[in-house]
């Protein structure tokens, strides 16, 4: 236990603990909110096959960014209502750094996989603006898998409302996680150590992503493509552009 307590000590203050079985967390309540709500994002991605996908629909995506800066006012202590709030708020924090992780590691493997010969989407839509159109363009005008449809990034319906309630009920857990008996510290402990792996592979994976999506951007434009996806316009003999030759 010490040496948990030792390592989790570069990264946590370990103020305000959760006392488990006689024994304080590792790390103090905010950061088990976050490990936790990382740990049951994970699992939830996990279950929902939503783990191969981008980031959700627009309205989901703005109602998980207003969670984060609420949670970020109880992290600067603006707003500070004690127990509950703090793992509330490290719960909100987990489960949409999690999520935005995976999801935008996702879009940009799959912006590195655009080019001449397929998709692009380097303006990394996140809002569909028909029935047709999902991620990563216009499916029906360029021959796209539809949202849902197998191979497609874009999010099915049940995964878009789940996200949406993952958001609503987060009070709800942070309420009965701090009502449950003081036991369980090993349980306490194995979800934070799983949410703090998944963390740290979502970051590591996410770097990995803007590393390789970067090089394909360069690769694209080398090759004369717009990051939209269109050819670039090139002169011709007599002077005026002309579109390039289709190969």
């Amino acid at each position: 236990m010490e040496t948990l307590t030792a390592a989790f000590a570069y990264v946590c203050g370990q103020a305000r603990c959760f006392v488990i079985d006689g024994v304080p967390l590792p790390v103090c309540q905010r950061c088990a909110g976050l490990y936790v709500g990382a740990f049951v994002t994970g699992v939830w991605l996990l279950l929902s096959r939503a783990a191969r996908r981008g980031l959700p629909v627009y309205g989901v995506v703005c109602a998980q960014a207003l969670a984060l800066l609420v949670a970020l006012a109880g992290g600067l202590h603006v707003l500070d209502s004690g127990p509950t709030w703090r793992l509330l708020c490290g719960l909100w924090t987990g489960h949409v750094a999690l999520l935005w992780l995976v999801g935008g590691g996702n879009q940009l493997r799959a912006a590195a996989r655009g080019g001449p010969a397929g998709p692009c989407v380097w303006a990394l839509p996140i809002r569909a603006r028909s029935a047709s159109e999902g991620f990563p363009g216009n499916a029906a005008a360029h021959g796209e898998p539809v949202a849902g449809a197998p191979g497609s990034d874009n999010w099915e319906r049940r995964q878009n409302v789940a996200a949406w309630l993952a958001i609503v009920t987060m009070p709800m857990l942070a309420v009965l996680l701090a009502a449950l008996p003081a036991r369980g510290w090993l349980i306490w402990t194995a979800a934070i150590m799983a949410g703090a792996g998944l963390l740290a592979a979502a970051v590591l994976a996410a770097g990995v992503s803007m590393l390789v999506a970067g090089r394909a951007w360069v690769r694209h434009v080398r090759a004369g493509v717009y990051p939209s996806g269109r050819a670039r316009l090139s002169p011709g003999p007599t002077g005026p552009i002309m579109p390039p030759p289709v190969p």
